[in-house]
């Protein structure tokens, strides 16, 4: 269907790695081939956003990339396999609504085949035409009529989690959305993240490419960075998502948590929201790999003291 990748840290970071290994996954260890697009927070918050109706390992968007080496605090991309809404540039997330003098950048992996509670006028605002850029034009007219202006963290975190809950009978929701001060991920199916530090030490291997770095490197002591994705990119032990589950990070660190309704899974369209069988067998195999060297680590550590 689609896939997610997203990054929020302490200080600008530079995404490469993991979106050079996340777009193989639109054409060569996948099928997510019906663009492509990227979404990174500057000064002041102001956005600046990529898209290509191209596959992303075949896009300028990835040579881009490449190229400018973008370091951001907040960064949204996105490979699109579509299934509602048709193969062209207006169709490609991450999507960028205004709110309270801000810029609101999201991006959604899964399938919706209802909205609740919609107002009817509220398709006449969606440029292009498929289920996701309506749901957060929706949730978006929703945050505008409860808050005059931007609330709190708690209750913003807690409004996105009551709409996210409203439509747990609605279909297939996995998203992020970030302001450029926060980032709220919502899982229905699969979504990981997984928070680093320069105090690690050790080589990080990503799974598509076999692509290898270490990145203590490029790292100052005191940076965290955390990586949000629909399935690891990397060898090393992520955090799965539970459906319902909603989490809020700030400056790399996770702030809130919350687990509300699950949503209920319609069996056709939960396949798509993952990876390839292939993939998927490569990613089971890499976590036995690192669960069994924790496990004779932690032994080693017993029998030493």
């Amino acid at each position: 269907m689609c896939q997610i990748l997203a990054l929020t840290a302490n200080a600008p970071t530079d995404i490469s790695f993991s979106f050079e290994g996340f777009v193989n996954r639109a054409g060569i260890t996948d099928t997510n081939v019906d663009g492509t697009g990227i979404a990174f927070f500057e000064c002041n918050n102001s956005v600046r956003i990529l898209k290509d109706d191209k596959a992303a390992y075949n896009s300028y968007v990835r040579n881009l990339v490449r190229i400018y080496q973008i370091k951001s605090k907040n960064i949204i991309a996105h490979i699109r396999r579509a299934s509602q809404g048709k193969p062209k540039l207006e169709n490609c997330h991450p999507f960028v609504r205004e709110l309270w003098g801000q810029n609101w950048v999201f991006c959604h992996n899964g399938h919706l085949e209802s909205f609740p509670n919609l107002d009817p006028l509220l398709k006449t605002k969606v440029v292009g035409d498929t289920d996701s850029e309506l749901f957060f034009t929706h949730l978006i007219d929703q945050l505008q009529h409860k808050f005059d202006q931007k609330p709190d963290a708690n209750t913003l975190f807690l409004t996105v989690c009551d709409i996210a809950d409203n439509y747990a009978s609605a279909g297939i929701l996995n998203f992020v959305l970030s302001n450029g001060e926060y980032m709220i991920a919502h899982c229905s199916t699969n979504l990981y993240w997984i928070t680093r530090s320069a105090k690690e030490d050790h080589l990080v291997k990503r799974i598509d490419d076999g692509g290898v770095i270490n990145l203590s490197c490029y790292a100052k002591e005191d940076d965290v960075v955390t990586i949000i994705c629909t399935m690891p990119v990397t060898d090393e032990k992520w955090n799965k998502m539970s459906n319902g589950q909603t989490l809020l990070f700030k400056n790399g660190n996770l702030k809130l948590s919350y687990n509300g309704t699950p949503s209920v899974i319609n069996k056709k369209f939960e396949q798509l929201t993952g990876l390839s069988t292939m993939v998927q067998k490569q990613i089971d195999k890499e976590q036995a790999v690192y669960r069994t060297q924790a496990a004779i680590a932690a032994q080693v550590q017993v029998d030493q003291d």
